[in-house]
């Protein structure tokens, strides 16, 4: 069907009812999206939360621990336990290659 000037009521008809229809839809599935989003956010908080408590346990722990050490250690006659231990941390810290088996225990020295 045409009108004067080369226009057609048909393709116009169908371009319009495809944008109205398309609407809805993009609405809807921006709707889902933000909903995901928000969803994922607060999961991510959360653990975020979770993780800052299970550092704080493990800080506290790692102290509990850390104090023992250096009391068995000055019962077993090293009270310079510690300065051994930094030292010998620096050394590993300041090797090329860095080996775990370059620490030594200072209790035993």
């Amino acid at each position: 069907l045409h009108l004067g000037h080369g226009q057609n009521i048909v393709s116009g008809l169908f371009i319009l009812a495809v944008n109205v229809l398309s609407f809805p839809i993009a609405l809807k599935l921006g709707v889902n999206d933000h909903r995901e989003r928000a969803k994922k956010m607060e999961e991510k908080r959360k653990l975020q939360v979770k993780l800052t408590v299970c550092v704080v346990q493990d800080r506290k722990k790692f102290d509990l621990a850390w104090a023992g050490y250096l009391q068995y250690a000055t019962e077993m006659g090293h009270p310079d336990a510690e300065t051994k231990l930094y030292v010998s941390l620096a050394a590993l810290q300041a090797s090329p290659s860095g080996r775990r088996n370059s620490l030594v225990n200072p209790v035993v020295q």
